[in-house]
């Protein structure tokens, strides 16, 4: 039930991240409780403290607990990819997911995982090789069209875009994460109206249920309004959303770097003190360590 409510507040959500990671993490603690052995409780625990309460040092130290108790699991696996990539080390992250591939090879989730952390690398030739690889496998899947579709924006082939975040739109109901990057891709093509449009209905659709502000902050970012879209992102700094510990990564968010609000919301995360908390790929090969 905890990894559950957990896997909940990935995009296709429409409640809060503190009610979805706050339920995970009670009846992780009452798993272990139980039995203290549990390795998805533990990283549960490490998910929580990562993406909820920014705290990567117990994120860490919870995801070495549950790759102890079970080495072959594969979503501590993906945990330890994003503690990977959270401390700068694209390669260990990268790594971390093949391995979790390995492991449970027929997963679209962790399928869609290892090529999603190809793209926040920037290894954009290897993304598009895993993107065709798994072509067969995943098509329907919402998360391989948005991946498609970011794979096309890099490619700045807008109609192609479109299609895909139309297709990932369709395969979820509707959802905002979905929504966003469409109303993205409208105005990045040229199409502000349509994207305006699209995101006043989700502007709507806030007045009675649960939109995350950082989808709100994306269709901004396609719209060309920075201001807009920093306001955005402060009101996704005070909803703890999960996705937050992303944006130093995604290249969507890269026309926000320079600006000093983005880089107080990277310090209030504290993704800028992230890689100076781990030892660097370097230090490690220097001191025969061989993981976080």
């Amino acid at each position: 039930m905890a990894h559950a409510y957990c896997a909940m507040v990935a995009p296709v959500s429409a409640l809060v991240p503190s009610e979805l990671f706050g339920k995970a993490e009670s009846l992780a603690r009452k798993a272990l409780s139980l039995n203290g052995s549990i390795a998805e409780a533990r990283f549960v625990l490490g998910l929580t403290e990562l993406m909820y309460r920014w705290n990567f040092k117990a994120g860490v130290r919870e995801t070495r607990q549950a790759l102890a108790l079970d080495p072959n699991n594969a979503t501590a696996r993906l945990v330890l990819s994003i503690c990977h990539l959270m401390a700068g080390e694209s390669s260990r992250a990268v790594h971390e997911c093949e391995q979790a591939c390995i492991l449970d090879p027929f997963s679209p989730f962790t399928q869609t995982a290892h090529t999603y952390c190809l793209y926040l690398v920037r290894e954009y030739q290897e993304f598009k090789n895993s993107l065709e690889t798994s072509r067969a496998r995943l098509t329907g899947f919402f998360k391989y069209h948005i991946l498609v579709g970011l794979s096309e924006i890099h490619e700045r082939r807008w109609e192609r875009v479109i299609e895909e975040f139309c297709k990932a739109l369709e395969a979820t109901g509707g959802c905002s994460y979905a929504k966003a990057h469409l109303g993205y891709a409208l105005a990045a093509s040229g199409r502000h109206v349509e994207a305006r449009a699209l995101m006043q209905e989700m502007l709507q659709l806030a007045e009675v249920r649960y939109v995350p502000a950082l989808d709100l902050a994306i269709v901004a970012i396609g719209l060309g309004d920075k201001r807009e879209a920093l306001d955005w992102l402060g009101k996704a700094l005070q909803e703890r959303s999960n996705y937050l510990i992303y944006i130093v990564h995604d290249a969507i968010f890269d026309p926000l770097r320079c600006e000093p609000h983005f880089q107080e919301i990277v310090h209030r995360i504290g993704l800028d003190a992230a890689q100076a908390q781990f030892p660097s790929e370097e230090t490690r090969a220097m001191d025969g360590a061989d993981r976080i």
